[in-house]
């Protein structure tokens, strides 16, 4: 389970400070194109990603406030897209191979009831000798 972390290291933050700088530059110039802002707002909003960027990778702890809110607004949307990926992978496709192996009549792991069998007991072959797990080829 992913957690936020609430006290990152200088590095952390130094990563976050530097990678992170391109895709809030990217942000800034698709929200003022899309938005229609002004020149001199996404001049400013640019002038702070840069301001935050320097400041993340010459003093880290600086950006630590940042690098907290952006983990705490990623973290509820990174749980949710989990989940609903593995909902999809659980019900679009697991679900519908499950029902077509059970119309299908198929049973792998025998674990169809057998009204009329003494036991469901199965032979097995004997387990090699303890030697045999040494040599694996």
């Amino acid at each position: 389970m992913l957690t936020i972390r609430w006290h990152p290291t200088d590095r952390e933050l130094r990563q976050f400070a530097g990678l992170w700088f391109p895709a809030f530059w990217l942000l800034v110039v698709l929200i003022g194109r899309l938005w229609r802002l002004a020149p001199a707002a996404v001049t400013i909003i640019a002038a702070v990603v840069v301001l935050v960027a320097v400041m993340g990778l010459v003093r880290p702890h600086s950006v630590r406030p940042v690098y907290v809110a952006w983990m705490c607004a990623a973290y509820p949307i990174g749980w949710l897209v989990s989940h609903l990926l593995l909902a999809g992978v659980f019900y679009l496709l697991i679900t519908p191979l499950a029902c077509v192996l059970r119309w299908t009549g198929r049973d792998k792991l025998g674990l169809r009831f057998d009204p009329g069998g003494a036991t469901y007991w199965q032979r097995r072959p004997p387990a090699p000798p303890r030697e045999r797990y040494f040599r694996q080829f």
